[in-house]
């Protein structure tokens, strides 16, 4: 019990640390691209040269990718409770079971919706282009597709540390 509490305390602060990381550079890059350098959404490929590009569509891409964003940040959070329940010495606990159940969701949610965010991102870029907007585009990523399998082994983990907590109180009432 010693080193699981000792690892989940030497890993609160680099998990603590790429949290802030991760939403840093995922704001960066949207902040850029929907408002701060207009430019760079002009060189998409999308985009035609003439096109004049509305504010409230700059809006809509902007907050199309703060959903997979935010269920990201909300993974991440999920896991440093765990990190602080386990840090506390708490190991069959319904609270790391709704934690692990909390990160496996959020990162479907996350995976998913940016697979979906980044299918819409073409027409959203193309919605001012003389000849009209561009087509949703599929694309995917296996390591999306992971993150989702993933995200089911730990809703999966946690559900049977739920069964075996209540097995558990069952048996103990019987004892």
């Amino acid at each position: 019990m010693k080193r699981i509490k000792l690892a989940a305390t030497l890993l609160i602060l680099p998990t603590s640390l790429f949290l802030l990381y991760y939403y840093y550079r995922a704001m960066q890059w949207q902040l850029n691209m929907a408002f701060l350098e207009p430019d760079r959404w002009m060189n998409s490929s999308f985009v035609h040269p003439d096109a004049v590009i509305a504010s409230s569509t700059r809006a809509l891409y902007f907050a199309m990718w703060q959903v997979p964003l935010l269920c990201g940040v909300a993974a991440y959070i999920a896991a440093l409770w765990c990190l602080v329940l386990l840090s506390k010495g708490c190991l069959f606990h319904r609270g790391i079971a709704r934690c692990c159940m909390s990160i496996g969701g959020f990162s479907i949610l996350s995976s998913a919706t940016h697979l979906i965010a980044a299918a819409f991102s073409p027409r959203v870029l193309s919605l001012h282009n003389p000849d009209g907007p561009a087509a949703l585009r599929f694309w995917y990523s296996s390591s999306h597709f992971s993150l989702i399998f993933y995200g089911f082994a730990f809703l999966l983990m946690g559900w049977i540390l739920i069964e075996a907590i209540r097995i558990d109180a069952e048996n103990q009432e019987f004892v």
